[in-house]
């Protein structure tokens, strides 16, 4: 049988190992977090880089068929 001391040695233990993953586990969500604000704003600017070289390309095209209509 376990004395009571060993019961609370072994019980502060586990609860510093818990608190420990607890923590490491906050540090995870936390990063995640601003990677995932961090791509976001990345996609964003991506889309409206890609609408203005999309409309660019539209009028360098119609630009073209004008100067082979000539």
């Amino acid at each position: 049988m376990w004395s009571k001391f060993e019961v609370q040695e072994l019980s502060g233990s586990r609860l510093a190992s818990i608190e420990n993953t607890l923590a490491q586990h906050h540090s995870l969500i936390v990063d995640y977090s601003r990677e995932k604000t961090v791509i976001i704003a990345q996609h964003t600017d991506l889309k409206t880089c890609g609408t203005t070289h999309s409309a660019k390309l539209k009028a360098m095209r119609e630009e073209m068929l004008k100067m082979c209509a000539r």
